[in-house]
């Protein structure tokens, strides 16, 4: 099967279920830089010789069971003048082994701004704020409806984050966090940090690794959670992180 549209232009008025976008007070001359969408080959597309993502595992087994649940929801983003992949190198390595079409959407940039999108996408992506409490209400919504290893994934996200904040583990409950202890612990954090209303105080942090430290750091992090009491990834760094520069100025003091 193949499917293909273009875009000649930006249209004026988008419509949402039946009704019109007002026009914004201040018009923004935003060019559309998408001209395309197409189902192709895997194979006739190029990955990008200066991507600097590394795709571990663990992010295989996690875009492979969205994909074994849902299917195709996301496209690969590429230069039609280049065909290099800005965005999506996981996809279609993925597409490859499955010997699928993959989901393109094309568009029209220079080798420079290429770039500019290559080192821009998923930085921008994680400066985004987590409403941790949120995503546990989604993870309620959809439990029973997914895959193990999709409710797994999104476990393991929560588990990650939360345990930024330090909320204890329930061992009675299928989630480790219940949403009223969760929600107060989030707000109460917010309120001592003393930032301005709507600005959480939790923060995310992402890591790259190759693939074989990848898998140490899955390793290390089992032996690491249970000598600091802790279920939480995130919460098991911090402490570990600690314990190495406390001992690192005990042995530095005569």
């Amino acid at each position: 099967m193949h499917a293909t549209f273009i875009m000649e232009s930006a249209p004026e008025f988008y419509s949402l279920g039946g009704s019109i976008l007002a026009e914004p007070a201040v018009l923004a001359n935003w060019r559309n830089r998408i001209c395309g969408y197409e189902l192709v080959d895997p194979n006739s597309v190029i990955p990008h010789t200066s991507n600097w993502r590394i795709h571990g595992e663990g992010q295989r087994t996690a875009i492979n069971s969205i994909l074994a649940d849902i299917g195709w929801a996301d496209v690969a983003l590429v230069n039609v003048n280049t065909r290099n992949i800005v965005n999506g190198h996981l996809r279609q390595e993925e597409a490859i082994k499955a010997g699928q079409q993959l989901p393109v959407l094309w568009i029209d940039v220079t080798e420079e701004e290429e770039l500019t999108l290559l080192a821009s996408i998923d930085p921008i992506a994680t400066m985004a704020e987590t409403n941790w409490a949120r995503l546990a209400d989604i993870q309620e919504r959809i439990q029973g409806a997914t895959s193990a290893a999709v409710a797994e994934l999104v476990e393991d996200i929560k588990e990650q984050g939360m345990g930024a904040i330090d909320l204890p583990p329930q061992e009675s409950s299928a989630f480790y966090y219940p949403p009223d202890e969760r929600q107060a612990r989030v707000e109460r954090r917010d309120a001592e940090s003393q930032l301005p209303p709507g600005v959480s105080a939790v923060r995310q942090v992402s890591l790259y690794y190759s693939t074989e430290d990848h898998a140490e750091y899955l390793r290390l992090i089992e032996i690491v959670k249970p000598q600091f009491e802790t279920t939480a990834s995130a919460a098991a760094v911090l402490d570990a992180l600690r314990f190495c520069v406390s001992e690192a100025d005990r042995v530095a003091k005569p």
